[in-house]
């Protein structure tokens, strides 16, 4: 053992006992299994401890690793003489807050012999104070750099890494200079206590009374639930390190909660597996609510704890909610006034339920409720529903409530709290696939009720509006509407018997009230939300219209009403008709029905021209059929030459043999009809003037314009037999000789007399005529039949006594004026005016 002589003095001078000449002096020798360590005084006459010379030595030990009380240390010496062992002096003075520390072999152990902590709350986002408190065996002084940690403090992010101290030992502490003060690292969940220079944390007298270290701070829990976390306390100074140990923890339970006093034990006060179905989901309806949740704390009403139902939209509750008795839980809850198995419904917003008074929900117990509302009157989706809570001391965080999306009576998710159908078709779409009047057309129906429509029910639809404004036929054949398949639903008009038992893809037709009614057959349904489509045959009305108002409505035996509503329509262009895709939009197939003749005169060559246009386009490929009928009096050839404003090749022709002739129309002289086509591979837009020109002969007698000049169209574009538009114009001076097949003759008045009757005498013969037209210069006038005549040729005319005027000044022979042409053919005797 290496030893020190304190002071200024050089001897004595110690030796190994072996070696008393060595020259390593100042050597002791420690012999373990006696505890004992002793100087031999090194040889020479001078080495000596004289009397009464006081000498001090030192040398330096390991203490041992445990605590211990100083013991009985003494000294002795041998060799020239013998000293009894004498107990040393000691000073029983205190070191580094060590009681008796100075003594040789006082040993302590740094630690923090006591030590715990606890929190105030559990609740996740809650204002948490930990109370840590602690027992050091050793000072620890800030002017030794003493650092106290303490690990497990996992409450994540705070405001500021720099936490408030606050309780007796807060003083104590500081950061930067700041006292009542702690670092917080979120990251590595410590707490870092520095000790302020010139203070000490005092160490507390081992398994003693004295009172611990406190410290207490605040941190906000995390907002997510945790399980406790191991927190050890440990320290640092410049002479030693006071090794980590587990606080002291409390396991108490605190609103159901186990641990709820460790740091950093967090739950979320809220509800688990919030549930909630309904009964009914008709509109109008009393409907039962039943609500099933578990609470993850302890709800007491000794807490005046309640929980809250939110977002119970568009249904009538009653101020005191009573409270179904069949579940499990209701007594449990009492109103405002304490009648128990009651709720309040409160600003028409939330449904409240309070604990009755000394009851309590536990943690993770199931609760189940149920209680009645009514239904609103109008349709709508399962709204967000909120379940929350609150006690004196938290309020529980809210949870949308689980909607278990089954089916009710057909109808998807109807069991979702709150959904409200009300019976209709949420699709009621009609629409029609021919606006040209008197035309076959087709109406599609396109159908989803809201709710099963099941003919196990006797359900029925009734589709009303369909009336026409032409009284002279019906939309229908008769009372018994044959249905057919809609576009992409090829089976679906099957859903459908006469009167429900009958044969399929059939309806009724009431033409007094203008209703189809289709019964579903009695095994068919449609289930609610499904689309079905049907489509059935009309004619059209013969005379234009608009759209009129269509209803669509339903019942069954249950009984359910489907209102009537109104049916939905394209309102598209068909067949560029605006608005033509709406069912019973009537346009004729004419906008134009114009017919003009060139020429009144009987017996004459006269130019029609038909000035037709469609309401429709006739597109190519299409072949259409025109047919005139009523063309009384006409002289034409079987092979009528046509043309037209368009063109020399519109219309055609085919034969029976399939050859195909253009610019020819066919005459049926026994029916007096023209037909003629308009040749398929010709497109006509809507409004576009046909502008069809042809010739015939009129009648050799004269006739007023037929009353009943007809057009009939066939092939794309149907047209009924339509009386002509007559001008009723003038034409060469006859009244409405615009007019097809108007006939007068030249001359209204027309005599002829003689002088005399006496044979061979001469004879002045008087021609009186009135012409019906203008008669133009160079028209020929011809006198026959003057059989037995004999006439000067030239002929001079002369004036009527009887009429006074210079009419025979009219005529010419040439530029010879007063003149006839006389052709005295015995067979054929002329006499020619011009």
């Amino acid at each position: 053992v290496g030893l020190r002589v304190l002071g200024a003095a050089t001897l004595p001078r110690f030796c190994p006992a072996s070696n008393l000449t060595a020259q390593s002096v100042d050597i002791g020798e420690w012999v373990p299994n006696t505890f004992e360590i002793s100087f031999t005084l090194c040889d020479g006459a001078a080495n000596k401890v004289a009397a009464s010379e006081r000498i001090s030595i030192s040398f330096d030990i390991t203490n041992p690793t445990d605590r211990q009380e100083p013991p009985a240390i003494s000294i002795s010496a041998s060799g020239t003489f013998l000293l009894a062992g004498t107990p040393v002096v000691v000073t029983q003075e205190s070191l580094l807050g060590v009681l008796k520390g100075k003594d040789p072999l006082k040993v302590e152990v740094p630690q923090f012999w006591r030590g715990a902590v606890e929190q105030s709350s559990p609740f996740s986002d809650a204002n948490n104070d930990i109370s840590l408190s602690f027992a050091p065996t050793v000072d620890l002084e800030g002017n030794r750099g003493a650092v106290i940690t303490m690990t497990g403090i996992n409450a994540g992010p705070q405001t500021s890494s720099t936490l408030a101290l606050n309780d007796e030992a807060a003083p104590w502490f500081c950061v930067s200079g700041e006292d009542s003060k702690a670092a917080y690292d979120h990251v590595s969940g410590t707490v870092t206590f520095t000790v302020c220079a010139g203070k000490k944390v005092a160490s507390i007298e081992f398994d003693g009374v004295g009172p611990s270290w406190k410290v207490k701070f605040t941190m906000k829990n995390p907002s997510v639930s945790q399980v406790t976390s191991e927190n050890l306390l440990s320290a640092t100074s410049a002479l030693f390190d006071v090794p980590a140990v587990a606080l002291v923890i409390i396991d108490t339970t605190v609103f159901g909660i186990d641990n709820a006093k460790n740091p950093l034990r967090v739950v979320v006060p809220t509800f688990l597996d919030f549930t909630m179905s309904q009964s009914v989901f008709y509109g109008n309806e009393i409907n039962v609510i039943s609500m099933t949740f578990r609470p993850t704390i302890e709800i007491a009403g000794a807490e005046t704890g309640a929980v809250t139902v939110k977002g119970l939209r568009g249904v009538t509750l009653a101020a005191i909610v009573n409270l179904t008795s069949t579940a499990n839980s209701t007594y449990k809850f009492c109103d405002e006034a304490g009648t128990s198995s009651m709720a309040n419904w409160k600003n028409d917003l939330e449904l409240v339920f309070t604990l009755c008074p000394g009851e309590k929900i536990s943690f993770n117990e199931t609760v189940t409720l149920m209680f009645n509302v009514v239904n609103g009157p109008d349709d709508q989706e399962s709204p967000a529903i909120f379940l929350g809570g609150s006690l004196q001391v938290v309020t529980m965080r809210e949870v949308p409530v689980t909607k278990l999306n089954i089916p009710l009576l057909g109808v998807p998710s109807g069991s979702d709290p709150l959904k409200i159908v009300v019976p209709k078709f949420s699709i009621r779409s009609i629409e029609q696939s021919n606006p040209v009047a008197s035309d076959v057309n087709i109406i599609t129906v396109q159908f989803s009720p809201t709710m099963p429509f099941k003919g196990a029910d006797n359900a029925r639809m009734s589709i009303s509006g369909l009336v026409s404004q032409d009284t002279s036929q019906s939309l229908f054949g008769g009372a018994t509407v044959t249905l057919l398949p809609a576009p992409g639903y090829p089976e679906q008009h099957r859903l459908f018997c006469k009167d429900g038992t009958g044969p399929p893809a059939q309806g009724t037709w009431d033409a007094f009230s203008a209703i189809l009614t289709l019964f579903m057959c009695s095994n068919a349904q449609v289930l609610g939300g499904a689309v079905s489509s049907f489509a059935f045959q009309i004619t059209n009305p013969a005379i234009a219209m608009t759209s009129p108002s269509l209803q669509i409505g339903g019942v069954d035996d249950v009984p359910i009403v489907f209102a009537e509503q109104e049916m939905t329509k394209p309102g598209l262009v068909l067949d560029t008709v605006p608005l033509g895709s709406d069912p019973l939009m009537i346009v004729t197939g004419q906008s134009q029905l114009l017919m003009t003749q060139s020429n009144p005169v009987a017996d004459a060559v006269n130019t029609i021209v038909v000035d037709l246009a469609f309401n429709v386009p006739k597109y190519q490929g299409e072949v259409q059929y025109i047919t005139i009928s009523g063309l009384l009096g006409a002289v034409m050839d079987p092979d009528v030459p046509m043309t037209s404003t368009l063109g020399t090749n519109v219309f055609c022709r085919n034969s029976t043999e399939g050859v195909l002739t253009r610019g020819i129309g066919a005459w049926d002289a026994a029916t007096n009809r023209l037909t003629f086509e308009i040749c398929a591979d010709l497109e006509i837009e809507t409004d576009r003037s046909l502008g069809a020109l042809f010739y015939f002969r009129n009648p050799a007698v004269a006739q007023g314009s037929p009353a009943n000049i007809l057009v009939q169209g066939r092939g794309s574009v149907y047209l009924p037999n339509t009386p002509v538009i007559k001008p009723g114009t003038a034409v060469e001076g006859v009244p409405q000789g615009a007019d097809p097949l108007k006939a007068v003759y030249w001359f209204n008045t027309r005599n002829i007399g003689q002088q005399t009757p006496l044979a061979d005498k001469p004879n002045v013969i008087t021609l009186t005529l009135h012409p019906n037209v203008l008669v133009p210069a160079g028209t020929k006038v011809t006198v026959s039949g003057l059989f037995g005549a004999i006439v000067a040729n030239p002929t001079i005319l002369a004036a009527s006594p009887a009429l006074g005027n210079n009419g025979h000044l009219k005529f010419c022979v040439g530029t010879m004026p007063a003149r006839g042409a006389w052709s005295g053919s015995p067979s054929a005797p002329i006499l020619t005016g011009r």
